[in-house]
């Protein structure tokens, strides 16, 4: 049987193979020219004078599959190794250990574009100006402008990969040197006659722009500025000239600075111990103080505690630009480096609007400028900078969360431990910290019903009336069981004991049952009219009608015609006795009222005994099961005749 199979694949292969390759092109315009694919891309969209070859080519297939999904052509690799299919890794100098962020990142997309462009290299713009789409184009425009930067950023930078630091064409001392003439008597005399030929020219001075002659640093060590470096180092004729005066730094610090004003006891350890230069350069600075770098990044290397705090969800933002925001280099360690107290460090930044409503209610904690006890000051898993949840946090003090969330009816911002978006954690006008009204703030969450009937209660805003607002042991928040609260206010007799009948939903507390519980645009607030709402629960009832003749009252839906809706001292919630409830319709003075019932004026009769009071199969509503002589009309088998009538007595 195998043998059978092959044969016939085998068959079926020559089969197609006797066909040309164009038999298995789909017939149509856009699959059977074998054409280009400038026949339906028009090339006219792409503008520029620099064309990249593949493009300029037509060999949109040297990137592109020739199949992909509509709208989106795919390419053929991803990232770099598309464009590293032509360019080689060494002419572009991407073996080079320092690399252009986009490079590292294999997105040469951020800089070139794919097809055309009007710039060299299909950048998306001129080099010069393009470059500064990422870097802070302030820097690099101040007064004094280094030359080579009015030639363009290629003057000295490498564009994707360098040996050297900041991409430099080459190491920075003899890049220096291609432009200035540091062998000159001049160059020597403008350093005090130091051999600084080799040394790192960026300690002193900015390399793009500054507002300082000479291009000098933000910020400059003063015997440095003043050209003074006899005050720090040997004399420059010396065979170590830039050797130390003192091997002491301590001891040369404080030649210049007070000890008392920059390190007295209990000052941040790198300061007690002296080691001036683990934050400060000792010359030149593009930051204030002399500072080596930004103080976020010197103040890591140590506070590495900081650093894993500053990973959480929730960060401050001074912690992400600036400790020296709120922390003093040379502050107090029992202080926490602070710059002053917590509380007035936060108010500095967090300015608190005037609380608005009748008088002020503040948190305790605000109140006692206690910020730490509720707050975090670098990073926090939670918003906020919340020391934990809304919940926990809260329920340190408060002890009344624990046993909201044990009720069967919690609150969803409870629930949820989102204590916040009711109340205010500082300060507010209300009571309760409650950032509204009531009545306004559950409208935040709980829209307005409309109707133009409205529950007094709602109408007032009083929600707490009827609701609480963290937990209940009844439904929807209740205050108390429907029954009970509803008949605070209206007055119904809810006792079971006695003669006569109880709506079940009125004894069993369910009013919401029939009554909208805020606004509605029927009487009573009803959910539906009675006949429909009846019809809820008396769906047996409403069944039977659909075939049959129907009382009046019932098919108009007129069910409180006869019935009380919450309890009455007849059966079946009946307004009134029978017949006396039957006879405020029917006349009983009336002559075919009399023929039907041999003369009776049906004062004395249960109108039941003979009368289905809704519906019934035949006429008049007579019950299904009846005696034969009542049902032939012959009382008078059973019953004498009523005096008057000519029958008996």
């Amino acid at each position: 049987m195998k043998r059978i199979l092959l044969a016939a694949s085998l068959a079926g292969l020559l089969v197609l193979a006797s066909f040309p390759a164009d038999a298995q092109i789909k017939k149509g315009k856009r699959f059977s020219k074998k054409g280009e694919c400038k026949e339906c891309h028009d090339k006219g969209e792409f503008s520029g004078s620099e064309l990249h070859q593949p493009f300029a080519n037509d060999e949109c297939l040297g990137c592109h599959k020739a199949h992909g999904l509509v709208g989106a052509l795919r390419l053929k690799e991803t990232g770099k190794a598309l464009c590293l299919g032509c360019h080689q890794q060494e002419d572009l100098g991407l073996e080079r250990p320092i690399l252009h962020g986009p490079v590292a990142d294999g997105k040469c997309r951020d800089c070139h574009d794919p097809h055309t462009s009007d710039h060299g290299n299909l950048l998306p713009a001129a080099a010069e100006d393009f470059c500064f789409t990422c870097h802070d184009e302030a820097g690099f425009n101040r007064q004094n402008v280094h030359e080579p930067l009015k030639d363009g950023c290629f003057s000295c930078h490498d564009v994707h990969g360098s040996e050297n630091e900041g991409l430099l064409i080459k190491p920075k001392s003899e890049l220096c040197a291609s432009c200035h003439e540091t062998g000159s008597d001049s160059f020597a005399e403008s350093h005090a006659g130091y051999p600084v030929a080799t040394s790192d020219c960026g300690e002193c001075h900015t390399p793009h722009s500054g507002d300082l002659p000479n291009l000098m640093t933000l910020s400059s060590h003063e015997p440095m500025s003043d050209g003074d470096c006899s005050t720090c180092h040997v004399d420059p004729d010396g065979d170590e000239p830039f050797a130390l005066t003192s091997s002491d730094a301590q001891d040369m610090c404080l030649d210049c600075h007070d000890e008392s004003e920059v390190a007295p006891a209990g000052v941040h350890d790198p300061v007690a111990d002296f080691e001036c230069l683990d934050c400060h350069s000792p010359h030149g600075s593009s930051r204030p103080a002399l500072l080596r770098s930004s103080s976020r990044r010197i103040c890591l290397e140590c506070h590495d505690d900081v650093g894993d705090q500053m990973l959480k969800a929730s960060q401050h933002a001074p912690v992400k630009d600036d400790c020296l925001q709120c922390h003093q280099a040379h502050g107090m360690v029992a202080d926490h480096l602070l710059a002053g107290s917590a509380s007035d460090l936060c108010i500095g930044c967090h300015t608190m609007e005037p609380a608005e409503g009748e008088g002020e209610v503040l948190h305790a904690p605000f109140e006692d400028n206690d910020c730490m006890s509720c707050h975090l000051p670098h990073g926090s898993d939670f918003p906020g900078l919340a020391v934990d949840s809304h919940r926990e946090l809260c329920s340190e003090c408060h002890d009344e969360p624990g046993e909201w969330l044990a009720l069967p009816t919690v609150h969803k911002p409870v629930l949820r431990g989102d204590c916040v978006s009711c109340h205010d954690p500082h300060q507010s006008g209300r009571a309760g910290l409650l950032k509204a009204g009531p009545n306004d703030i559950c409208r935040d969450c709980h829209p307005v019903t409309a109707g133009k009937l409205v529950h007094v209660p709602y109408e007032d805003g009083e929600c707490n009336t009827c609701h609480l607002p963290h937990g209940s042991g009844e439904k929807g928040l209740l205050v108390a069981n429907q029954a009970e609260l509803c008949a605070e206010c209206h007055d119904i007799d809810l006792s079971t004991e006695g003669p006569g009948s109880q709506h079940d939903p009125f004894i069993g507390g369910e009013c919401s049952g029939c009554h909208l519980p805020h606004a509605g645009n029927l009487g009573g607030l009803l959910v539906e009219g009675t006949g429909r709402l009846c019809y809820l629960c008396h769906q047996e009832l409403q069944n039977r009608m659909e075939s049959g003749v129907t009382h009046p009252p019932a098919a108009d839906g007129e069910c409180l015609d006869c019935h009380d809706p919450h309890r009455s001292e007849q059966a079946s919630l009946l307004v009134g006795a029978v017949p006396g409830v039957c006879l405020d319709c029917h006349d009983v003075e009336d002559e075919d009222f009399l023929d039907k019932h041999l003369g009776q004026s049906g004062i004395g009769l249960d109108c039941r005994k003979c009368h289905d009071p809704h519906v019934a199969e035949g006429e008049h509503l007579m019950a299904p099961l009846r005696h034969d002589p009542f049902d032939a009309g012959a009382c008078d088998a059973c019953h004498p005749a009523p005096a008057g009538t000519g029958g008996g007595d």
